[in-house]
């Protein structure tokens, strides 16, 4: 099975052709091949992913080409597999990708620059889901009011508000008051 690996920033290979997607894992044997058929073998902790060989790298007649240092090492988070994964169905759904990026970027757009939704101004995950839904519901709202009109809204609102109270005459009497003065 081969796993495609991200080359973080300052870690390309100087030859593209030896950067670290280039390297094949080897799934039964936790190990990478490289390019030029040198086994690259595991080292360092459970938790840490590095793969190395310095004897092969020593002796490479390619190593400038492969890489700055005195031998190749390649460092695999643990969620690579997931990365992998996520890259696949990218590739192989590009056009809805494009699609749900169309959709979702004015939103968010909008809400960071017109209604300065930059950063959170609260704490705790309770807290930031209510500031998140204040912050979309306004957004809906823009929305409706810019697709439907100021007044066709209104209208629409009034006429929500009298079925929601229409058992409560005191509600009712205010509502009417306020739907007389133009709100």
């Amino acid at each position: 099975m081969t796993l495609f690996i991200t080359a973080t920033a300052g870690r390309e290979a100087p030859d593209k052709e030896y950067n670290a997607d280039k390297f094949t894992y080897v799934e039964g044997k936790d190990c990478y091949i490289c390019p030029l058929g040198q086994v690259l073998k595991r080292t360092g902790t459970k938790e840490s992913r590095v793969y190395q060989n310095k004897k092969a790298c020593e002796q490479c007649p390619e190593r400038a080409k492969c890489t700055t240092g005195d031998f190749k090492r390649l460092s695999i988070s643990h969620y690579q597999r997931i990365f992998t994964a996520t890259d696949k169905r990218l590739a192989e759904n590009l056009e809805l990708y494009r699609r749900r990026q169309m959709i979702v970027e004015h939103p968010l757009g909008t809400i960071k620059r017109s209604m300065n939704g930059y950063y959170f101004l609260l704490r705790t995950i309770k807290k930031v889901r209510s500031e998140v839904a204040l912050l979309f519901f306004a957004y809906n709202l823009k929305r409706v009011q810019n697709i439907l009109g100021q007044k066709e809204l209104m209208k629409r609102l009034a006429a929500l508000l009298f079925r929601l109270y229409s058992g409560n005459a005191k509600m009712v009497a205010r509502l009417h008051l306020l739907a007389s003065e133009g709100y």
